[in-house]
């Protein structure tokens, strides 16, 4: 019998180890489970981040292409409107030129008719001469 209870310890202790060891081991693998788990968040907020900057990036390039854009626009603009200033002025030079001019011939024209005799009085003048 003491043998029996002997064995019986020898066993339990045994039993004992193996519990360890599956405690161990078990702990082992929790320990494993969590930090994969813990590397899967780390690394998907690390992609998200990357994701969201790649994101942030893309909104400026295209509000850096609007802004081009609508500089291009407003360069376009100011140039036609400078030409259309330049070609307002040169109008109006032209037509005060024009209205200059129209006033000078109106003058020559004017000197010219009252220098020049008329017909009649051409016919008068030979006819004093004959």
């Amino acid at each position: 019998m003491e043998q029996a209870v002997e064995q019986h310890h020898v066993e339990t202790y045994r039993f004992q180890d193996k519990m360890k060891e599956v405690l161990n081991e078990d702990e082992r693998l929790l320990e494993q489970a969590l930090s994969k788990d813990i590397m899967n968040i780390v690394v998907s907020a690390y992609v998200n981040n990357a994701y969201e900057s790649v994101n942030e990036c893309e909104r400026c390039v295209t509000f850096e292409t609007e802004l081009q854009m609508d500089f291009i626009k407003k360069e376009c603009y100011d140039k036609l409107f400078k030409q259309d200033t330049t070609l307002e002025k040169h109008c109006i030079s032209l037509k005060v030129d024009t209205q200059l001019k129209q006033e000078i011939f109106q003058k020559n024209n004017s000197f010219s008719q009252q220098s020049v005799p008329s017909i009649d009085q051409l016919f008068e003048i030979n006819e004093l001469k004959a």
